[in-house]
């Protein structure tokens, strides 16, 4: 995969965790998280949209 595919593929994977990161803030009135803990929450969702993603365009059978 080319490495502007990658970036654009990462990109969709980080607003698809923001997006259900936020759909769930509406029903939670306390969030005991740092900006640097949310950060790291959103980047770990986003990495593992990813890598999903990556998966299941490049397969190789």
């Amino acid at each position: 995969m080319r490495p502007r595919h990658r970036s654009l593929l990462f990109t969709i994977a980080l607003v698809v965790a923001l997006y259900l990161v936020w759909r769930k803030v509406r029903f939670v009135f306390i969030v005991p998280l740092t900006p640097w803990q949310f950060a790291l929450l959103l980047l770990v969702i986003a990495v593992i949209i990813f890598l999903l993603l990556d998966h299941l365009i490049n397969r190789t059978r």
